[in-house]
């Protein structure tokens, strides 16, 4: 999936932006930068949620897991 967070389109790589995050200080740049990331995940056939932006300038996203995770993978190898 790919985001342009000028036009709220998904057409530009998330990759790409992870630069603008640093030191935002803007509350609107932070908020379009969030609403933006929720847009782009709305489409996404696995849930989604983009929390919002840590005191860090962290950003908070959650994904449903559809797999077991790396833990439960290994004690089933390792039981059997």
């Amino acid at each position: 999936m790919q985001c342009d967070s000028q036009t709220d389109t998904c057409q530009e790589p998330l990759r790409h932006h992870h630069h603008r995050f640093i030191d935002m200080p803007a509350e609107d740049d932070r908020l379009k930068v969030i609403e933006t990331l929720r847009s782009c995940v709305a489409d996404d056939p696995i849930r989604t949620l983009v929390h919002g932006m840590t005191a860090l300038g962290l950003v908070e996203v959650t994904r449903k897991r559809l797999t077991p995770s790396l833990e439960e993978q290994l004690k089933k190898v390792l039981d059997t």
